[in-house]
This record gives C-alpha cells, sequence and structure tokens, in this order.
C-alpha cells in the first residue's frame, strides 16, 4: 500500500481513534462519555446484587462479613438517604439497567453521526484531493481503482473506525467488571485476569490472521473492482465480438485468490466468535470451583463473583473479536489516507495571478516537450485566433493531444513559450483560464440522469433557461421536442437513449454553457457518420463566429470549414494554405440524424 508499514493491534486501534479525535474531537469526548456511564451504570447494577441475594437469603447485609463492593454499596445507599431494602436495591438496579441503555443508545447514535460525517469528508477529500492533483498523477490511475476507493474501501475504513470505539468499549466494560470483582474478592480476580490474559493470548493468532488477509483482501477487492470497471467501459467491443468472457478470465485469478484469503479471514472469525465463550466459561467454571472448595464464600457473593469474573474474562475475549475486525478493516484506511497524500503530495501549483484574456490569439512559440526521454514536439509555432475555426490534423501519436494539454496548462513545455494576448500562460491564474474554455472529447461521457443534469453539471449557477440555449447554440434544439420531458427527460445509461449526434450536442452544449471564449474538440467527430459530422461540422462554423473553435480530427468535415488547418507529425508544424470549403449550405446537404 504504496510503501507504508504495517501496525499492530495496538497501533490499528490508535490510528483508528487518533483519526476520530482529529476529525470530531466534541463528537469522540461526547461518545467516550457515554460509553464510560455506560460500563458504570452496568457495573453498579451488578454489585447492586449482592445485597439483594443477601436479603433474598434472609441473612441481612450487615449480619456478615462485607466486601468493599458490598460497602460501596451500602455508603451510596447512605449518601442518597435510602434504606438497603429489597424495594429501594431493585430500584437501583433498573436505574443502573435504565441508564445504561440510555447512555448506550446516545454514545451509538454519536458514533453512527461522527462516523457518517467523516465517511463523507473522507469521500469528497479524497476527491478533492485527486482533482488538485498535477494532470501526471491522475493519467496514471485506473478509473476502477478510484471507483473501489471512493466506494467500498471508504465504507470499509469507516467500518474500522465503529470497530475501533468498539475495542474501548469492550475495555471499559472489562475494566470495570474486574474493578468491581476486585473490590469483592481480589484473588478471585487476579485468578480471572490471568485467565483472561491466556485467553487473549490463544486467541491473538487469529487476530494476526485477521490483519493480514484484511491486507491481503483490500488489494484483491481494488484490483477485482478495477478490473471490472476498466472492463466494462468497453464492454460492447467485447460483446460484439462475443468475448465477453474475457473480462471475466481477467478477473477470475484475483477472484479465485480473494476466494481463499475470505475463508481464511472467515475462519478465524468463526474462532474469535466461539472459542472465547467457551474458554471464558471453562476458566471460570475452575476459578469458582477453586474458591469453592478452598475459601469459606457464601454463595451470592460466589453468584456476583462468576457472573463479574465472566463478564469480565468475557470482555477481554471479545476484545479479541473486536480487534479483528479492526485490524481487518484497518488495511482500508491505510489505502485510503495513502492515495490522499500521495494525491495532496502532488497538488498542482499555481503561480500565476494575472486574469486572462484572449483578445486577440494564442500563440506557440518554437514550443517543444518530451515525455521523459521521449521527445513529443520539436519547436512548433502556431496562432489561434480569438474567432473562427482552426484545425490540427495529423497522424495518430503525432502530438495533437499534447498540444492541448498544453494550452490548458496540464503540462508545461521544456522550452518555448505559450501566449495568449502576447502574455505568457505562466503568468496567468490557470483555474480562470480554463473557466474560459469549453472541452469537447471523443468519448462523450453522459449520466444516466436528465438532460438538464448532463449539460448543468449540477453547477447551481446554471439555470435551465441558460441549458436550453445552449443545447440550442449546439444545434441540439430539436431534443427538447423530441424527448418526452424536454430538459427534464432521462437520457438513459451512458445517453443509450440518444443517438451518436446527439450524444455529441449534448456535449457541445455543456462546454457551451458557461460561455467559454474557445471551444476545444478533441476528435469530436471521429465517430460519427459523414452525414451526421456534417451536421455537427455546420454547427461549429456558425458557433466560431462569438467562439473560438480549435478541433483536433482527422475527419474531413472540419477541413472544410475551418479558416486555417495546421499539420501536426514527427513532433513538427507546417501550416496548410487549404481554403476553406466550398459554401457552408453544403454541409447540412445529407440525411438528417437518425433518432434512436
Amino acid at each position: 500500500m504504496h510503501g507504508r508499514k504495517s501496525v499492530g493491534s495496538v497501533g490499528a486501534v490508535a490510528d483508528l481513534i487518533g483519526h476520530l479525535l482529529k476529525r470530531r474531537p466534541w463528537q469522540s469526548f461526547l461518545i467516550l462519555l457515554a460509553l464510560l456511564v455506560a460500563s458504570l451504570a452496568e457495573s453498579v447494577g451488578f454489585v447492586s446484587f449482592l445485597p439483594l441475594l443477601s436479603i433474598a437469603q434472609a441473612s441481612g447485609v450487615a449480619e456478615r462479613p462485607g466486601s468493599a463492593a458490598a460497602g460501596m454499596v451500602a455508603s451510596l445507599f447512605s449518601v442518597v438517604g435510602l434504606p438497603q431494602t429489597l424495594g429501594a436495591i431493585l430500584a437501583l438496579i433498573v436505574v443502573a439497567i435504565a441508564l445504561k441503555a440510555i447512555a448506550g443508545s446516545a454514545a451509538q447514535l454519536f458514533l453512527a453521526y461522527c462516523v457518517g460525517g467523516i465517511l463523507t469528508d473522507m469521500r469528497l477529500d479524497l476527491m478533492r484531493a485527486i482533482g488538485r492533483a498535477r494532470w501526471a498523477y491522475f493519467v496514471d490511475q485506473s478509473p476502477g481503482e478510484l471507483a473501489t476507493m471512493i466506494g467500498s474501501e471508504s465504507q470499509r475504513a469507516a467500518n474500522g473506525l465503529i470497530n475501533s470505539v468498539m475495542v474501548v468499549n469492550t475495555l471499559l466494560q472489562a475494566s470495570f467488571y474486574l474493578g468491581v470483582a476486585f473490590l469483592v474478592e481480589w484473588k478471585f480476580t487476579l485468578a480471572s485476569v490471568a485467565a483472561g490474559i491466556l485467553i487473549a493470548a490463544v486467541l491473538q493468532r487469529f487476530v494476526g490472521i485477521a490483519h493480514r488477509t484484511g491486507r491481503q483482501q483490500t488489494e484483491l477487492v481494488r484490483s477485482m473492482l478495477s478490473n471490472m470497471v476498466d472492463g466494462l467501459q468497453g464492454y460492447k467491443a467485447l460483446k460484439a465480438m462475443g468475448r465477453e468472457d474475457a473480462l471475466v478470465s481477467l478477473i477470475a485469478h484475483d477472484a479465485n485468490r480473494y476466494l481463499r484469503v475470505y475463508l481464511t479471514h472467515r475462519g478465524s472469525a468463526v474462532a474469535l466468535q466461539y472459542l472465547p465463550e467457551a474458554l471464558a466459561v471453562a476458566m471460570v467454571g475452575a476459578l469458582v470451583y477453586g474458591a469453592l472448595a478452598i475459601q469459606n464464600i457464601e454463595f451470592g457473593e460466589i453468584f456476583v463473583i462468576a457472573a463479574l469474573g465472566y463478564r469480565g474474562v468475557g470482555r477481554m475475549s471479545e476484545l479479541q473479536k473486536v480487534l479483528q475486525s479492526t485490524v481487518a478493516n484497518h488495511g482500508a484506511y491505510v489505502f485510503i489516507q495513502d492515495v490522499f497524500h500521495r494525491a495532496d503530495s502532488m497538488r498542482e501549483e499555481f503561480a500565476g495571478t494575472e486574469p486572462p484574456t484572449f483578445e486577440r490569439d494564442l500563440r506557440f512559440e518554437d514550443v517543444s516537450f518530451a515525455h521523459g526521454d521521449l521527445p513529443v514536439l520539436r519547436s512548433v509555432s502556431l496562432t489561434v485566433p480569438a474567432s473562427g475555426v482552426t484545425a490540427l490534423i495529423g497522424p495518430s501519436g503525432a502530438g495533437k493531444t499534447t498540444i492541448i494539454d498544453l494550452m490548458l496548462g496540464l503540462r508545461k513545455p521544456n522550452s518555448g513559450a505559450i501566449k495568449i494576448d502576447g502574455r505568457e500562460v505562466g503568468e496567468m491564474d490557470i483555474r480562470a483560464w480554463r473557466h474560459q474554455i469549453g472541452y469537447v472529447p471523443q468519448e462523450v461521457q453522459l449520466f444516466n440522469r436528465t438532460l438538464f443534469e448532463n449539460i448543468a453539471l449540477d453547477e447551481p449557477d446554471v439555470t435551465r433557461a441558460d441549458a436550453e440555449a445552449a443545447l440550442r447554440q449546439a444545434g441540439g434544439g430539436e431534443l427538447l421536442e423530441l424527448l418526452p420531458n424536454g430538459i427534464n427527460s432521462q437520457v438513459g445509461q451512458a445517453g443509450q437513449r440518444l443517438s451518436g449526434g446527439q450524444r455529441q450536442r449534448i456535449a457541445i452544449a455543456r462546454a457551451l454553457v458557461h460561455r467559454p471564449r474557445l471551444l476545444l474538440l478533441d476528435e469530436a467527430t471521429s465517430a460519427l457518420d459523414p452525414a451526421t459530422e456534417q451536421r455537427i461540422c455546420a454547427t461549429l462554423k456558425e458557433i466560431s463566429g462569438t467562439v473560438a473553435v480549435l478541433a483536433i480530427s482527422h475527419q474531413p468535415g472540419i477541413r472544410m470549414i475551418a479558416d486555417r488547418i495546421y499539420q501536426i507529425e514527427a513532433g513538427g508544424v507546417a501550416s496548410l494554405s487549404e481554403p476553406a470549403a466550398p459554401a457552408l449550405a453544403a454541409l447540412t446537404d445529407g440525411v438528417p440524424e437518425a433518432h434512436p
């Protein structure tokens, strides 16, 4: 997990509790206070059985040598001015049980609210850290792995936080039970503590197995879901070729490994579920037998001692089960934190502060760029005017997309200068510059939501009127009449209810809704049929009167509408002097777009 060293059970609990205290200090304090009150109330209720049993045996509390615990109960009744009667003792037990229920419920509610908030913050912080990271970080990430991290791994990390609090709760309960038992009969209690330590030592091996298998499950789930999400993105091609089983084969190895790890993990969980109780009963039984055989202790006191001992030793045993869940989920927490810190350490730096303008042109002046030792661009010079259509053409791998990345400030040139209206891009506020750009990719990513939501992307300042205007500007106004609910119509999974041309117009509308100064199209028409491409190109030509259009394309339609064309090849650029196409009307000839 990115090189972070593994920690033991105590380290895992401390790690998670520390995160709780750091992110939610007051809520964590209330949780621990409520747990403390609940444990104390439960212990008071138990110890109150001492005088109750004495009364039941008609021996009277004051007629027998009292233990320290019984003396404490007597002192409590004396302080509050209540007689040690059957009714008063029963009332104390009922109040203690009720207080334990109230405090325990409050602790669980506080914990749910606290961890729920941390889980939400964790997911949003991860998305923000990834969003702030340099482009070089993002391109190395798997979409499937990121989806796993935001989904299941974040949930497992949250479960680890809950488990860590349960560890503290179990420790508090064991401490109170054993503390009260010590006041009743210290020798028996010391023997119980020794028994609990012995049980813990026996079960520690299973906790270690849980720790190891928890880390392995994190890695295998991440790998499986990463392959699944990435594979499903290209599932149509696999289905078309009858090779959908290839995706199954891809994840089968990890799935089989996960099964083995899961069975090992469940085996340790089962052992921790049933062994502690059996061992606790056996050891407490042996201790009670010893107490009866060696010491003259009354039955009532033996009953309470045995109950307290069993609860104390049982809690120590239960601690192993809670620890198992904690360390198993700690691996997911470590993974989340490592990814967050790695992304945060690669945060994109913005040195420029000047507000950007784009009134005249954008220029590349002898720009060179290389990926490591591999040169991509060599002394490239080109100009993109603030209006009209500029086309970049050339074979795949020639450097066209790299030019776009450099314009966006996603990458920095090794040499040369990129200037907007005569000022270098590095001097400008890059984020403000990006806000002036509309970007249309080759693969349109639509969400299974409404047409409006796909255009606005949940931006609060985008109204339905803005979305409709952008869609009409993109040449998609007909969708408002064709779809049953207009701008509020669902587009289906990945926009499958729409044609390719309609999806592309939505992508253009999404890029235009913020009224950009520059519209970038990265092979946006390459997957369209010729007739649809011509209609899209006609729309782009109309848009270029108010918005500069820069298009990367292999398609002839873009060349027909371009005001200037640059040929990108072997890392260099040549300006082509081809005139613009024949009349724009020629572009709109042909078959209208088909509707699904």
